[in-house]
């Protein structure tokens, strides 16, 4: 048995045992030669908060850090493929998760999205981006989400497929007033904006193609949309549970386009933004004309 910062490791430091009995460890440090964090390591370690991994790791043993009721923070820089095994993470509070290794079985990583606010995954490229996203009305904590695959990296605005122009999913937590939609977004997936209290504006590029079904819903404090494509088409209505929603403002082009869908809707405004363009000169004026209802 040998001993690094506390911690009891095998002979060769390949394998982590976790710390002594009287689990009094806050932040624990491990040993470059790690490759395993053994079954229930840190099972119950109530003073551990956080746990930083430079190392070779490539296992996270089952109830690994079971019970780590203070632990807030895991930073995992590994070059390897790494196996969370079964709840490794449970009963875990756990507000920021950053690793660089190759996850296998994200599915255990489907805890934190109730409780963690900062992740980011680099080689992430075989589990599913919804396990971060809540899919009822109850709202999930992440405010800051980053993902990298093999050929993209996405931050905040996360796409699907590994296509850098299919927006798939918006962090529910985020905290940003007005939200400006990546310009070389040509599709948004149903469901994408979900669950947030924070968003009140949201801004859409002349590069998007293609709505598919609702993707703004329960946004409780959205009021205003722009989407500046002459081109996008919407298989249906794309607000939904939008309470506060008062005004979206479309080009001439597509609200044809799409005038079955925004033409027979009553519970917001529709605008025409070329004709408020040409109609007024200032921003100023712009914004008065808000007010009025051009397209219907």
């Amino acid at each position: 048995m040998k001993y690094y910062n506390g911690l009891q490791y095998s002979n060769d430091y390949k394998i982590c045992y976790g710390e002594e009995m009287n689990k009094s460890i806050k932040e624990a440090i491990l040993h470059p030669n790690t490759e395993v964090i053994d079954m229930e390591a840190f099972y119950h370690a109530y003073s551990l908060e956080k746990v930083v991994a430079k190392c070779n790791l490539k296992t996270i043993g089952i109830s690994a850090f079971d019970g780590c009721d203070a632990l807030k923070e895991i930073i995992i820089d590994s070059p390897n493929e790494i196996k969370i095994r079964k709840d490794a993470l449970y009963g875990t509070q756990i507000e920021k998760f950053v690793c660089t290794g190759n996850i296998k079985n994200g599915w255990e990583l489907e805890r934190l999205k109730f409780c963690a606010k900062h992740i980011e995954l680099v080689q992430y490229d075989q589990i599913d981006f919804d396990i971060f996203f809540s899919e009822t009305d109850e709202r999930t904590n992440i405010e800051y989400l980053k993902i990298a695959t093999k050929n993209y990296e996405f931050e905040n605005f996360i796409c699907f497929d590994d296509n850098p122009n299919y927006l798939g999913a918006y962090p529910q937590g985020r905290k940003e007033a007005k939200v400006y939609v990546p310009k070389n977004i040509e599709i948004i997936e149903e469901r994408t904006f979900l669950n947030n209290d924070f968003i009140e504006e949201i801004y859409i590029s002349e590069n998007l193609k293609q709505t598919k079904g609702v993707i703004f819903e329960n946004l409780k404090n959205l009021k205003f949309v722009k989407i500046d494509s002459k081109d996008f088409v919407a298989d249906e209505d794309i607000f939904e549970r939008c309470p506060n929603l008062e005004k979206v403002l479309l080009t001439k082009e597509a609200y044809e386009k799409n005038e079955k869908i925004f033409g027979s809707n009553k519970k917001y405004k529709v605008m025409d933004i070329d004709y408020i363009i040409s109609k007024y000169s200032s921003m100023k004026d712009i914004n008065n004309a808000y007010k009025e209802m051009i397209a219907r």
